[in-house]
């Protein structure tokens, strides 16, 4: 039989194995912006619906994950997430679709779990979501691991929704990231939080 379930993190339903499961969830963020004077570029005080996403998710013979997340903010309508993974194993996990791109610390980061309200500057000179394959994993209960990523590629701190979703030419873009985390079975919460990597992106692109 299958079993339903509510919590925290939103509503699911699983079969009696959990091999099969679906997760409705969502985020809704809501901005509000004023200007101590007047601007001379004509900015306007507004209130903002910054994000509205319902999220799909789930899990298919325990193997395959999706997501699904439409985005209705900012007034347009956008696909942020649409991609499967396969978790073939711990170190090899294959990824299709539209996701977060490798590179960027706080972009690979929930919009729920950064510390500001919007995302830093340097965030936007790292690609947002992009169409293509993955390859990725962990080793040592992921206290190293890589991804590996063959892409459309996008503007810097862009989607590739700027393009329609296509590639605009027949170059594509390679993105690469390396995290460890040596002291993640440390007794002290300052080491055992502590993380280095590395990540970038490399392309050949011309026209828009």
């Amino acid at each position: 039989a299958a079993v339903a379930k509510a919590g925290p993190r939103g509503f699911s339903i699983q079969s009696a194995d959990g091999q099969n499961q679906v997760k409705l969830r969502g985020v809704v963020h809501f901005d509000g912006r004023y200007l101590a004077n007047d601007d001379p570029n004509d900015l306007t005080d507004t209130w903002q619906a910054t994000r509205i996403r319902p999220i799909v998710e789930g899990a298919v013979g325990g193997i395959y994950d999706f997501r699904f997340t439409p985005d209705f903010g900012q007034g347009r309508t956008v696909i942020q997430d649409a991609y499967v993974t396969a978790r073939f194993k711990p170190q090899v996990q294959v990824t299709a679709g539209k996701f977060k791109a490798p590179v960027g610390l706080e972009r690979i980061q929930s919009a729920n779990d950064i510390r500001m309200v919007a995302r830093g500057f340097p965030t936007q000179l790292a690609p947002n979501r992009e169409i293509g394959l993955q390859v990725a994993g962990g080793f040592g209960g992921d206290r190293l691991s890589y991804a590996v990523a063959w892409l459309n590629g996008s503007n810097d701190g862009g989607s590739s929704e700027t393009f329609a979703d296509v590639d605009q030419n027949d170059d594509k873009e390679y993105a690469a990231r390396v995290f460890a985390h040596p002291f993640g079975d440390s007794e002290s919460f300052a080491l055992r939080g502590l993380g280095v990597g590395i990540a970038g992106t490399y392309t050949s692109q011309t026209g828009t």
